[in-house]
């Protein structure tokens, strides 16, 4: 696996729908599989197609701004409706997704290494709008960062999220939900 880029690889799609899963496993499992999962930046798919192995019955949803992603995510998927288009403003409508999930994301922040494609309150603003009451964010690979740093907590805390988990070295991910 050295010099393998880790963030696209399938290994590491398929590790970050296992975070998902278990998250899922250990405070929905009562819910019905009948659930919309959307992904942020899905970028050509892998993680929506392990998504779809492992919640067959969800309705998937990705969105990234890149049209050359999106035609690699449409061609990878067939069953997720994919969009081109702005993660913080989103076609999808109020209240319709029960998961969200990003990767690399946060690299496009104010904050991020390739800064200012996005506000992190208007992706707070979007999440709020978008969730079902009770529904989760969940960051994975390198969109852990919204979590370990205190401004962008206090961003989406302002907004109206309850951080569930917060990140630190034995635990790489978390959750925020809203306060419905």
């Amino acid at each position: 696996m050295l010099g393998q880029d880790l963030y696209s690889s399938e290994l590491h799609a398929e590790y970050s729908a296992e975070i998902i899963r278990k998250y899922f496993n250990k405070h929905y499992a009562y819910l019905s599989e009948d659930l919309t999962i959307a992904e942020l930046g899905c970028g050509p798919g892998l993680l929506l197609r392990q998504l779809a192995i492992l919640f067959p019955k969800a309705r998937l949803l990705g969105i990234d701004i890149d049209p050359s992603a999106v035609q690699a995510a449409m061609e990878r998927d067939q069953t997720a409706l994919i969009s081109q288009g702005s993660f913080t403003r989103t076609p999808w409508g109020d209240n319709s997704v029960d998961i969200v999930t990003s990767s690399q994301i946060y690299d496009y922040s104010e904050d991020g290494i390739f800064p200012n494609t996005y506000n992190l309150s208007a992706l707070a603003e979007e999440l709020r709008r978008i969730l079902t009451p009770g529904g989760v964010f969940i960051p994975v690979s390198g969109d852990y960062r919204f979590t370990y740093k205190p401004q962008s907590l206090k961003i989406f805390e302002k907004c109206g999220f309850n951080i569930i988990n917060k990140t630190n070295l034995t635990k790489p991910y978390y959750i925020a939900t809203t306060n419905r």
